[in-house]
Parts: structure tokens; C-alpha cells; sequence
């Protein structure tokens, strides 16, 4: 699999959230994602 398609970003964002949000419980008030070390090989 060399890409995900576009259609599977959405539901994947979503995903990723809702774990994060079960393992970290984060305060609500604020949530930053910082794409900045985002690294592609």
C-alpha cells in the first residue's frame, strides 16, 4: 500500500481522535495538533 485514499483520511482522523482522547483524556478546552515533525521518506 503506498498511499490511503482520500475517502479513508476523514474516518481515520476521526479514529486517531477518539483513541487519543480514550488513552490521554484530554482537557476539552484546547486541542493543538502539530504536524511540524511530520517527516515522508
Amino acid at each position: 500500500m503506498d498511499s490511503i485514499p482520500v475517502e479513508a483520511i476523514e474516518k481515520s482522523e476521526f479514529e486517531l481522535l477518539q483513541k487519543a482522547r480514550e488513552v490521554y483524556n484530554p482537557e476539552s478546552d484546547t486541542l493543538l495538533f502539530d504536524t511540524t515533525n511530520f517527516y515522508i521518506h
